[in-house]
């Protein structure tokens, strides 16, 4: 890549990101899984930072884990062996849903919702027997395991709804679904749970994050990932903070990752960890002396 085009790339970064209503991605991978496409155009291997769309379905494999950062701004995980249908999300660029809809066909996920959700336009966690509409920003589970599911609020409150009725289920609970839609509602259980566990390490990293001062809350569900592969940098020229990337020599922007079409049209992809908040917020700038900054 020339340097004429990658000034022009760098100059329309921030553009895009002022007119782009939002895109989910892949924000974490361990050990392998697969998206199935809307299109139907024939499942395809994840990777980091590769967009999700309204009708996609995510399969994790077997010792697979998955980390998606919502649109919405909210974070989605899914455990091994665990198949989750993108039913539809909210605030997607070139997509009309109010609300997301994450169908949990097998396996097990969990949802943290981080900003208190508007009159509807609550996320909803579907599966076989029902559908569960979180009220409040909070993080909530479930488990579908053969023919029953298992509802968990670990904090935020919701509405099971089932062919029975409803129920309205409160931080501490959790609810079994059966086939037929009973419910038996009981104290949440703090049994053993290798998933749940690794949640709490990965919320751990945002809630724990430097890089928020810098970025703001709303780019908190992403910009965690800087703290661990650079560092923010005082810069006079700009009175202001500039993230440097640790990188080999002769790095560049737009250098490591391709371009791929989407529903949203073209989409850079970086291969970078970090490499979705720095090329779809903000704008990279040479500075004598530093290199490469993400202002």
């Amino acid at each position: 890549m020339n340097r004429l085009t990658l000034c022009l790339l760098l100059l329309a970064a921030p553009l895009l990101a002022q007119e782009r209503g939002g895109v989910s991605y892949i924000q974490y991978l361990e050990n392998g899984a697969s998206i199935l496409p809307a299109d139907n155009s024939g499942a395809m291997q994840a990777g980091l930072n590769i967009p999700l769309y309204p009708g996609d379905r995510l399969d994790t494999d077997r010792q697979g884990r998955l980390e998606a950062a919502l649109a919405d701004g909210s974070l989605l995980w899914l455990d091994d062996r665990t198949q989750v249908e993108l039913r539809a999300l909210a605030r997607t660029d070139g997509f009309s849903d109010q609300r997301s809809y994450l169908f949990v066909r097998e396996g097990q996920a969990a949802l943290e919702a981080l900003y208190e959700p508007r009159r509807g336009e609550e996320p909803v966690l579907g599966f076989t027997s029902g559908d569960f509409y979180a009220f409040d920003a909070g993080l909530y589970g479930v488990e579908m395991r053969g023919r029953s599911a298992r509802v968990r609020l670990y904090y935020g409150r919701g509405e099971l709804v089932t062919d029975r009725g409803s129920v309205l289920l409160q931080a501490g609970e959790e609810a079994t679904v059966y086939e037929d839609g009973f419910v038996d509602r009981r104290r949440l259980r703090r049994d053993d749970d290798a998933f749940a566990s690794w949640v709490e390490r990965r919320r751990e990293l945002r809630l724990r994050s430097q890089s928020s001062r810098y970025t703001g809350e709303a780019l908190s569900s992403y910009s965690y990932q800087l703290d661990q592969n650079g560092s923010w940098v005082y810069l006079p020229d700009i009175a202001g903070y500039a993230w440097r990337p640790v990188v080999a020599v002769g790095w560049q922007p737009y250098y490591d990752g391709y371009w791929r079409w989407s529903p949203g049209g073209w989409f850079w992809v970086g291969y970078e960890p970090w490499g979705y908040v720095t090329y779809h917020y903000g704008r990279w700038s040479w500075f004598p002396g530093y290199g490469w900054m993400w202002v």
